[in-house]
């Protein structure tokens, strides 16, 4: 039996699976295997994922008869999975992992008996060839969680849950307590609800994982619904009034910046989407401090009288700071 069951869920992403294809191959914990779940592809996935299948019989594929979306095909390659822990990857995102990455996961898992590995990711601009974390914890706080390897995330502090990278992708989790999960929902609610459900998370925050991102990887006109997802997880968790000042931190953060960055077509759209979401927000029910932290406090509370040439120049200031 294999010790992991990584899951590649594949869409017309032919330039991009070698990357993830080689990394997986190269990986020091061989004891793997690799179920790619393709989702009606029509730019030759298929076939380059069947070329594997032929060089490494460790690689399994399902062909999706009709499109069901990156989650739900990883609900389909987890119900094949064989392995007591499975990754998700999206074959879209252009990944590399680093040869000990399974490894350490593996192992973190074991010594912790973990539901949840999380680790952090190095983005790589594509165009600028620059790296960034876009998800930092503090190096005091870092030092502070290595201390105490696993926890319940529940009782997690806020500031640091909604610091973490909250991606499906590139976790390891315990297979029967991931299965349970709702694979309906967007990426970023479905790990938050994980978060939720999780006896044990523990982390391994060294870099082991680099993804190359493009300004379309930016583009998320569906943001808007996917935070009121994570509203209503935090809700039905029952920890939304302990939750609620971090929680409207990451949103102001990861809306505005989607907005700046959104493609021209959508942009003015979001915008108005975004001044619509504020319109009746009630800040006073945040704390005060937390708030005038945030890198676009001002902005927010000058957003309903903002039109969008003010926003564009505002944007374009702060991406040349």
């Amino acid at each position: 039996m294999p010790k992991i069951s990584v899951i590649v869920a594949t869409k017309n992403c032919f330039d991009k699976i070698d990357t993830i294809m080689l990394s997986l191959f190269r990986q020091e914990e061989q004891d793997i295997e690799i179920i790619c779940v393709d989702d009606c592809s029509d730019d030759g996935t298929l076939n380059l994922l069947q070329h594997y299948a032929e060089f490494d019989k460790r690689v399994k594929i399902i062909a999706q008869p009709k499109p069901i979306g990156t989650l739900p095909c990883c609900k389909v390659g987890l119900e094949s999975a064989t392995a007591p822990y499975a990754l998700f990857l999206n074959g879209n995102h252009h990944i590399l992992l680093v040869q000990m990455f399974l490894r350490r996961l593996l192992n973190n898992a074991l010594r912790n008996r973990s539901d949840v590995v999380y680790t952090p990711v190095i983005f790589i601009d594509a165009l600028l060839f620059t790296a960034h974390q876009l998800y930092v914890i503090p190096k005091k706080t870092a030092e502070a969680m290595a201390q105490i390897p696993c926890v319940i995330s529940k009782t997690l502090n806020p500031q640091i849950l909604f610091l973490l990278y909250l991606s499906p992708y590139i976790k390891l989790y315990r297979t029967e307590f991931v299965k349970n999960m709702d694979f309906s929902a967007f990426d970023e609610p479905f790990f938050l609800n994980v978060l939720m459900k999780a006896e044990r998370l523990s982390y391994d925050l060294d870099f082991l994982c680099y993804r190359q991102i493009w300004p379309q990887d930016f583009d998320r006109p569906q943001i808007f619904e996917e935070y009121a997802q994570m509203e209503e997880v935090l809700r039905q968790n029952g920890v939304y009034e302990t939750h609620k000042h971090a929680f409207i931190c990451r949103k102001m953060q990861s809306l505005w910046t989607a907005v700046a960055k959104a493609l021209s077509q959508n942009q003015k759209q979001m915008f108005e989407q975004l001044k619509k979401e504020f319109a009746d927000e009630d800040f006073s029910q945040y704390d005060a401090n937390l708030l005038k932290q945030h890198i676009h406090y001002n902005s927010y509370m000058n957003l309903s009288t903002m039109s969008y040439d003010d926003f564009l120049t505002i944007a374009a200031d702060e991406k040349n700071e």
